[in-house]
């Protein structure tokens, strides 16, 4: 009811953009209710006897979890089946898009209630899809990234130069020297507290490093701006390399007690049957899951939203005053509250929701696949090396995805990259 009420409260102009901000708030909800049920299942569900939740592997948190993204993941692959082919609004499931909450409220509920029945051999498969859906999901989000950083910039150079206010100047000095600061202080913590005896780590931040000097000189380089217009500079160089830290830093953090000294933050318990962080207590946990549901709602919101960024689509003839980054051109901008065509595709903006909640269905459960013929207490094959490794190879993918957008003009002279 509440849903259906801010659809109508939007009005017939708005029920569109409504619409998406429920389907992300729905799936926000969902997100922390699993995260929820995955840290204090048994604690919370122990009393229905009809879950029987704390019955050999069934107690396990995880599995809370994997059971219910599962049934989020499902409804929006099902409703990117059953939207394929819309084009206006003419088509009666234009509206079905956009409305009837209740019913896809009650259907979403009732595949939740669906995963907690299915047997959890299933879910040892299902572990292994949802890790294949989430590396596609962070292919979605490095592109988003890169292009999110070029417009970003694009647009405060672009009101400094017409408004002619210092403001922006100052605005892009500081953001730039901000994020290049947080990049500089990741990389600094990494080695003094990750780096003692741990080669890997010790690639891991120097590689990162001698990138980020790397592609921040070819950003600022005399011919590369030319060649891309002078829209490349040290912001969108900053965005990137605060970014790749970051993921460095998770990295090392997520790295298993297995590892030796790399990880002085791991526990190494071996009652415990895998590697748990320092970093693991409560209040980190749902900072971390509150931050990681935020940036997955973003980046699936806007994946669905730009599809001509991520499929690469040509720029429409009339909408140039914002076009395409050099990594891809635009598609035409939203308009479909003021017309009948849909300019973008919901197919493709359920299936970005399924492949969100597999995402989180991994981040939550730190990449671990479930493994039922386990003997110790856990019932999950030590995954911690993947998480790891998903991180490091994600920021490397991130630095070559963005070097591209900058030499791309340089090396493809005759194709238009505006």
């Amino acid at each position: 009811m509440a849903c259906a009420g801010c659809s109508k409260a939007a009005g017939a102009t708005g029920a569109s953009k409504a619409g998406r901000v429920i389907y992300v708030l729905i799936f926000a909800l969902t997100a922390f209710l699993a995260f929820v049920g995955g840290t204090w299942a048994p604690q919370l569900l122990s009393w229905v006897p009809v879950l029987d939740l704390c019955s050999k592997v069934n107690c396990m948190g995880e599995l809370v979890v994997f059971r219910m993204l599962f049934g989020l993941a499902l409804f929006h692959i099902i409703m990117s089946l059953v939207m394929i082919g819309v084009r206006d609004s003419t088509d009666m499931r234009f509206s079905f898009q956009n409305e009837w909450w209740i019913v896809k409220v009650l259907v979403l509920v009732a595949l939740i209630v669906i995963g907690f029945v299915i047997p959890t051999p299933f879910f040892t498969a299902w572990g292994w899809i949802s890790m294949i859906g989430a590396a596609l999901f962070i292919i979605i989000q490095l592109v988003l990234l890169v292009d999110f950083a070029h417009r970003w910039s694009e647009k405060w150079a672009r009101n400094m130069e017409e408004t002619e206010d210092n403001f922006w100047f100052y605005s892009l000095l500081t953001v730039t020297l901000v994020l290049f600061g947080a990049a500089l202080a990741g990389m600094i913590v990494i080695y003094v507290k990750f780096c003692h005896g741990c080669d890997k780590n010790v690639l891991f931040v120097t590689l990162n490093l001698v990138a980020a000097l790397v592609y921040t000189g070819l950003s600022i380089h005399p011919g590369v701006q030319e060649a891309n217009g002078h829209r490349s500079g040290l912001l969108q160089a900053a965005v990137v390399a605060a970014f790749t830290t970051y993921n460095i830093f998770s990295a090392v953090m997520s790295e298993p007690s297995s590892w030796g000294t790399c990880n002085p933050w791991a526990s190494h318990d071996a009652e415990a049957g895998a590697s748990q962080s320092s970093a693991g207590s409560v209040t980190s946990k749902v900072l971390g899951a509150a931050f990681c549901v935020i940036a997955v709602c973003y980046s699936a919101f806007n994946a669905a939203s730009n599809s001509g960024t991520i499929l690469g689509a040509e720029p429409d003839a009339d909408d140039k005053s914002d076009a395409g980054t050099p990594l891809v051109p635009k598609l035409e901008s939203e308009n479909e509250d003021s017309t009948e065509t849909v300019s973008y595709s919901f197919s493709l903006f359920h299936l970005a929701f399924a492949l969100g909640a597999m995402y989180v269905a991994m981040l939550l459960t730190s990449w671990q696949v479930i493994d039922v013929d386990k003997n110790d207490k856990t019932g999950f094959a030590d995954t911690g090396t993947v998480s790891t490794w998903v991180k490091v190879v994600s920021s490397w993918l991130t630095i070559l995805l963005y070097v591209w957008t900058v030499v791309a003009p340089i090396m493809l002279p005759n194709r238009d990259w505006n």
